[in-house]
């Protein structure tokens, strides 16, 4: 049987794995210049500030289009294979491309396919189920 529920549920999720390495990115840039004016509590709860307002950002911006590709990889059922890992990072690369010509964000347009692809690479890793068997009966 088919994880459907799985699969579209990590994939809508995939937004947020760009969104928090941003926000990660931020923080590193904030605080490294600034790093011995801040206590030790501080630098974290801005460290997971930074990171949940990323990914929250990132979620509302990208989220419709994860739901979609989601749905729609539901209804292909793609297996932990070459082929199909490759096509959903592809869709996923290129449907981030796409999506930011509705929602105008300040990047270069490479940025928005990395992030697709990379999000949709790794998450098919955890989302997908295995091959099938062949049965030899």
């Amino acid at each position: 049987m088919y994880p459907t529920l799985r699969v579209i549920i990590l994939f809508t999720l995939c937004p947020a794995i760009p969104g928090f390495s941003f926000g990660a990115y931020l923080w590193l840039g904030i605080f490294s210049e600034h790093a011995r004016r801040f206590y030790l509590l501080e630098v974290i709860q801005a460290f997971f500030a930074a990171t949940f307002l990323a990914t929250l950002g990132a979620m509302a911006f990208y989220g419709i289009p994860a739901f979609i590709l989601s749905v729609i990889y539901v209804c292909l059922k793609p297996r932990k294979r070459l082929k199909d890992i490759a096509l959903i990072s592809i869709a996923g690369g290129l449907t981030a491309l796409m999506w930011r010509h509705f929602v105008p964000i300040p990047s270069h347009p490479a940025v928005g396919f990395a992030c697709g692809f990379i999000s949709s690479f790794l998450m098919s890793f955890l989302a997908l189920p295995a091959q099938e068997q062949a049965s030899s009966a």
